[in-house]
């Protein structure tokens, strides 16, 4: 345990449902046909795994089932991101950290013995820590505000898949959501984002 990735308890039902069945959420998510975004990684957004267009598409059973459980944040985004191996490193800082109360939150579906964070401490110098993940445990990662990559070499071809959790404690305001949706583009690529995902709530 460390202050830049650990495990968190389960805080809610959501949490605790997805953490004890994370080998049926991948095995949902091997046995469909999902939508990929095109970005250094590919990733799957939440229209699809909370069958928000009604594409028929696999419901996510522990996901969709239990995300009414949240009622102390609010939900950003949800999505599957996959790092193949082979992928170029991306190191990148993630400017959210400006947000009041947001936090990161990544539950591995399925890790390789290559698939780590690696972290630069203090944004200085040039050595990276590396952090590990846990398969099938939720774990906050506490400090976007640092240049980071994940990376994945594993020599049998197998994909690092897990689930990025974007939340903000409490409500944003209207101002705090805007800037969250024009930080990560989404406004662009899927416009009324977050009004469909707070239809579900």
């Amino acid at each position: 345990m460390n202050d830049i990735l650990y495990t968190v308890p389960n805080r809610d039902k959501f949490f605790e449902e997805t953490s004890k069945h994370y080998k049926d959420i991948l095995e949902e998510f091997k046995s469909t046909d999902l939508f990929t975004m095109e970005f250094v990684w590919d990733a799957t957004p939440i229209y699809d795994i909370l069958n928000i267009m009604g594409n028929n598409i696999s419901s996510f059973k522990s996901i969709k089932g239990n995300i009414d459980s949240i009622t102390d944040y609010t939900i950003m985004t949800i999505g599957i991101a996959v790092i193949k191996p082979g992928v170029d490193r991306y190191p990148h800082i993630d400017p959210h950290s400006k947000i009041k109360g947001f936090k990161r939150y990544h539950l591995p579906l399925q890790l390789t013995d290559t698939s780590f964070l690696y972290v630069k401490e203090h944004n200085k110098g040039t050595e990276y820590k590396k952090c590990e993940w846990e398969l099938g445990k939720w774990m906050l990662y506490d400090r976007i505000d640092l240049m980071h990559y994940p990376d994945n070499k594993d020599e049998n071809g197998i994909p690092r898949i897990m689930i990025i959790l974007d939340v903000v404690e409490g409500t944003p305001s209207n101002v705090e959501i805007k800037e969250y949706y024009h930080l990560t583009e989404y406004t662009k690529m899927f416009p009324n984002y977050h009004d469909k995902i707070s239809s579900l709530l």
